[in-house]
């Protein structure tokens, strides 16, 4: 390390990250995925829905959301429209203890 400092002239900080780093981090933002409406012919290929759910998983993840709370499903109930949003809200009328 002391050889990069003394080649670069920057000093390395070692242990907790700097107000700005910690500034930078906190407002980065995290692009939604893309809308589900259940008829465009790519969702009905299960390697892009299985896809769109990884990407998903990973979304809910980053904002810290516990993919098994109901939580999460009301946040994903927000990335679908037209037919997979009927499908959505039939399931959590059916299943309130989710919800």
């Amino acid at each position: 390390m002391l050889e990069y400092e003394q080649i670069t002239g920057i000093k390395q900080g070692v242990g907790q990250p700097t107000k700005e780093v910690k500034n930078a981090t906190q407002y980065a933002k995290i692009s939604d995925p893309p809308i589900c409406n259940g008829k465009d012919p790519k969702w009905r290929s299960p390697t892009q829905f299985d896809d769109w759910c990884a990407d998903v998983i990973d979304w809910l993840e980053l904002q810290r959301i516990d993919v098994r709370k109901p939580l999460a499903l009301g946040r994903v109930g927000c990335l679908f429209s037209e037919s997979a949003k009927l499908w959505y809200r039939q399931y959590r009328e059916k299943n309130p203890e989710d919800s």
